[in-house]
């Protein structure tokens, strides 16, 4: 296998940068659930049902695709690393 540094280095960082905001987007979905929820189950001080334009199948929907990325972004992150590991094997070999 091939390894290159900047490569490596490179995928590392932009996965990393994709989890950070894939798990941003999940909490954003997520709160889009609950505000649904909450809309859905609640009434205001006159009885009238509470209004908002929240969805609960879109945010169902965002958090399970936003799910996929980060674990998608997880896999290059390991990626990434067992090919740093495999370099440093390869400048300093273990020692038996």
């Amino acid at each position: 296998m091939f390894v290159s540094a900047q490569t490596s280095g490179t995928a590392f960082t932009y996965a990393s940068e994709g989890m950070t905001s894939s798990a941003g987007r999940m909490e954003s979905a997520a709160q889009e659930v609950t505000e649904a929820v909450v809309v859905a189950l609640s009434v205001d001080e006159d009885g009238q049902p509470i209004s908002s334009d929240a969805s609960m199948d879109d945010g169902l929907i965002s958090t399970v695709k936003e799910k996929h990325v980060y674990g998608a972004n997880a896999a290059v992150v390991r990626a990434s690393d067992s090919q740093f590991q495999a370099l440093l094997d390869v400048v300093h070999p273990p020692s038996e």
